[in-house]
């Protein structure tokens, strides 16, 4: 099953029991106005409607859901140029004081109110839509509004010549709402159908039906003016097809009430799942609408129950075991295994036109195993703050939204900020989606660009924004050797993996910026290292830099007292001794696992210091006893 196919399956199986999803031939718009008759069609009250409620389901043709600047009337509920017979007779004072007439609306109004006619007149009537014609019939639909106050009496024709207004009708039935009356959403649909002439193969299902060349807008959002499918002409003559096709149905045939179901059901999958970067939409789903772990999702998000516990931070020993466990209770167990998963991620180059830009279909059981590896294989230890929560750390991978913006976004002072590089942005985050559903290789680009990027703390005004960037490296770092089967952990690594030049290049980078930071903060003086400094320079040429940075960290190594310097020397000379021969000469650039080094090595002589510490403390409150 395609996914235009599937689409219509969720608009058969749900739209009964779902709200937010539009019925066919019916879209929601923001309306103004909220105008209350009674079955006689005689104005009882009006007012404005505020913001929040102004949502509103009416009945729309093909062509009318599309219109832009043409006449093409709603079928019930419209603007005030479609319904206000006096509409014309208006007029304002612009800002000369000079009087200034509203436009004609008679074809307008006169298109309005014959569609309503021939809908009041059909089979497929309702008291409501009788009512609503007794009203426009009556007219002086703008001098009513003006004589309780919901229009002022000199407003310009620009501020309310667009105004949606919608009707409850009094007298009609128990709900009174005509956005709300299923009998009137259903003798819609009915007569609209029976209006649908004609009769081809669709494309998407194979039946019987009315060919369509309209084709729905609002797709991501409301007033989104990106079509999915377009037709340019019916012109037979027409350059786009001659010479392939005799005619437009060779090219494309679909059903009205197909492409109904399937936009519909796209637009009510995209508000309920959409994963959205600007006009970038993503939408994950299972067959059977099962609760399933998302592409863009840390796994802090996905276990934030578990992360955001008061809890000391698991080892990373015990991690993979966790993150696997949680998985298996979460998702693996609750989730037939032979279900299918769509991801469908839609972007659009112009605004007329949205481009399916990726499509991905996989049995459960291998989307949430890819997902798991993603998890497992990048897991690296982060700081996440969130509102009402103090900050905390976990093990795992940050969301996508966190990772591209920390590598590709700049700097701000809320955080990393991507404006301005919107589409690059969207791109690099339809890339990483891709490795992570289909359980791709990580792009070397990525990795590089990450790498090269926490290698200059300098470049950032804000520490906690560059620890962040060298968290998301380390992880980025990790994944691309857990491809290569070579699991590097958050211990230092005292086996082959941890003999690699680079990683111990990173081992004595951290060591140093330990020495001397230490005594910096004891001296009270707020400054970066000369590791800090160095940083960028020892990367790409790190045998000819750490002369230069030992030799600035003899002055501090030297402030310490006997025990904590002949520890600092001893801990040099151990990373020393790991170098491979001629390794520690070799002045050829760093990779990434520098940064592993680095960050390991910084950890755990903190994570010593703390348990260090925490010892003296509990020896101090048992002597105390």
């Amino acid at each position: 099953m395609n996914w235009a196919q599937e689409m219509i399956r969720i608009y058969d199986t749900f739209h009964s029991s779902e709200d937010e999803m539009n019925p066919i031939f019916h879209e929601k718009f923001k309306a103004g106005i909220e105008i209350t008759i009674n079955a006689e069609g005689i104005m009882l009250n009006a007012r404005n409607i505020e913001n929040e409620n102004q949502e509103t389901l009416i009945p729309v043709t093909e062509k009318s859901a599309m219109r832009t600047s043409g006449i093409e009337p709603h079928p019930l509920c419209d603007q005030l140029q479609y319904i206000a017979d006096d509409y014309s007779n208006q007029y304002f004072h612009n800002k000369n004081n000079e009087k200034v007439s509203f436009k004609d609306n008679s074809n307008r109004y006169k298109a309005y109110l014959d569609g309503l006619n021939e809908w009041a007149e059909s089979q497929y009537s309702h008291p409501k839509v009788v009512a609503i014609l007794k009203f426009i019939k009556k007219g002086n639909v703008f001098f009513q509004l003006k004589k309780i106050k919901v229009l002022d009496e000199d407003v310009e024709e620009s501020k309310v010549k667009g105004i949606l207004v919608r009707f409850i009708i009094q007298g009609c039935g128990k709900i009174e709402e005509c956005w709300k009356d299923p009998d009137l959403i259903d003798c819609y649909i009915n007569y609209y159908e029976s209006k649908l002439k004609g009769s081809d193969i669709s494309y998407l299902t194979g039946n019987n039906e009315t060919k369509t060349d309209n084709f729905p807008k609002s797709i991501r959002y409301p007033g989104d003016g990106a079509k999915l499918l377009s037709v340019n002409s019916t012109d037979t003559n027409d350059f786009t097809f001659r010479g392939r096709f005799k005619t437009t149905n060779e090219i494309l045939s679909i059903g009205s009430i197909d492409s109904q179901k399937m936009h519909n059901a796209l637009k009510w999958l995209i508000n309920q799942r959409g994963i959205r970067n600007n006009d970038y939409v993503t939408v994950v789903w299972e067959t059977d609408f099962k609760t399933i772990p998302l592409p863009n999702q840390g796994t802090d998000d996905l276990f934030s129950n578990f992360f955001q516990m008061d809890q000391p931070i698991i080892s990373n020993v015990d991690s993979k075991a966790i993150i696997q466990n949680l998985f298996t209770k979460e998702y693996k167990e609750k989730i037939n295994p032979t279900s299918t998963v769509y991801l469908l991620s839609f972007d659009s180059a112009t605004k007329g036109r949205l481009s399916l830009v990726q499509q991905a279909t996989l049995q459960s059981s291998q989307y949430l195993a890819n997902l798991e590896d993603w998890h497992v294989g990048a897991e690296w230890k982060h700081k996440r703050s969130k509102k009402n929560l103090k900050t905390y750390t976990y093990i795992g991978v940050p969301n996508v939204n966190q990772i591209v913006y920390s590598i590709y976004g700049h700097e701000s002072d809320t955080g990393m900020d991507i404006k301005g590089s919107e589409t690059y942005v969207n791109r690099q985050v339809q890339r990483l989606f891709t490795c992570i559903v289909l359980k791709r290789p990580i792009p070397k680009d990525f990795v590089k660009k990450a790498v090269l990027r926490a290698s200059m703390p300098e470049a950032f005004k804000n520490q906690i924004n560059w620890e962040k960037v060298l968290s998301i490296a380390c992880s980025l770092v990790k994944k691309e050797h857990f491809e290569k089967k070579e699991e590097f952990t958050l211990a230092l690594e005292t086996g082959e993996l941890g003999k690699r030049r680079d990683y111990l290049y990173g081992r004595l980078l951290a060591i140093a910026d330990v020495i001397e930071k230490s005594r910096l903060r004891n001296q009270n003086v707020d400054r970066p290292t000369n590791a800090m400094r160095y940083m960028n320079m020892f990367s790409k040429h790190p045998y000819r830099t750490w002369t230069i940075i030992h030799e600035n960290i003899l002055p501090y190594l030297n402030g310490y007292n006997e025990a904590i310097r002949t520890y600092y020397l001893n801990l040099i000379q151990s990373v020393m001794i790991d170098f491979k021969e001629g390794d520690f000469e070799n002045d050829k650039p760093l990779n990434g696992l520098y940064l592993l080094g680095y960050y390991c090595q910084h950890d755990d002589i903190y994570s010593k210091w703390q348990e260090k510490k925490q010892h003296e403390i509990n020896n101090t409150e048992r002597e105390s006893e």
